[in-house]
C-alpha cells in the first residue's frame, strides 16, 4: 500500500497529464520521524493520516516545497528520496497543478 501524490488540475475538464509520486510506508515513517517540531511542517502533517485522502492546493505548493527543503537540509537521510519528491513538487508548481494524496 502506498500514499500516492497525484499532480493534476483542480478543474477535471482541464487538459493535463497526471503524474504521481508514491510514498510507501517506509518513506512515510521516515518523513514523519524527521519532521519535528510538528508546527514547522503544517502542510506535510496534513498527510499524517496515511489512509485519508487530502488535497494540497497549487497556492500551498511553494510552502510545501520549503518544508521539504528544510527537512533535506537539516535532517536528510539517504533512506528517503527527498530530492525526487522536491523535483515532483517543482513539476506540479510549473504545471500549476494541485496535489491529491490518495491511499491506494
Amino acid at each position: 500500500m502506498a500514499l500516492d501524490l497525484i499532480a493534476r488540475k483542480s478543474d477535471k475538464k482541464a487538459p493535463c497529464s497526471e503524474n504521481y509520486f508514491p510514498i510507501d510506508i517506509k518513506m512515510y515513517d521516515a518523513l514523519f520521524s524527521m519532521a519535528n517540531p510538528k508546527k514547522d511542517f503544517p502542510i506535510l502533517y496534513r498527510l499524517e493520516d496515511y489512509c485519508k485522502d487530502t488535497i494540497i492546493y497549487f497556492g500551498e505548493l511553494n510552502r510545501f516545497k520549503k518544508e521539504l527543503i528544510k527537512l533535506k537540509r537539516e535532517k536528510n537521510t539517504p533512506a528517503i528520496p527527498l530530492s525526487e519528491l522536491i523535483t515532483f513538487i517543482e513539476f506540479a508548481i510549473s504545471e500549476e497543478n494541485d496535489l491529491y494524496a490518495v491511499a491506494d
